[in-house]
């Protein structure tokens, strides 16, 4: 397990151990869950936006046909 330091000023620090304290839990565990929360809504994010992109490749697609031409035809000097 990686290990990060921050600086917050006294006033700040006093007030977030003091939440931690009111939820039953340590500081260190506090910020873990909230770095925990945050590397989780990357992923869902991009997920969704990969599928977002698919249902929107299925509902613009048409069927063109088959392909008569040959991509030599495309560029024929």
């Amino acid at each position: 397990m990686g290990k990060i330091a921050i600086n917050l000023d006294d006033e700040t620090l006093a007030k977030a151990r003091d939440v931690a304290s009111s939820r039953n839990t340590t500081l260190d565990e506090m910020v873990q869950e909230f770095v925990k929360s945050v590397a989780q809504q990357s992923n869902g994010d991009r997920e969704r936006a990969v599928e977002l992109l698919r249902e929107s490749f299925k509902r613009f697609s048409r069927d063109m046909g088959p392909r008569t031409w040959k991509r030599e035809d495309l560029y024929e000097r």
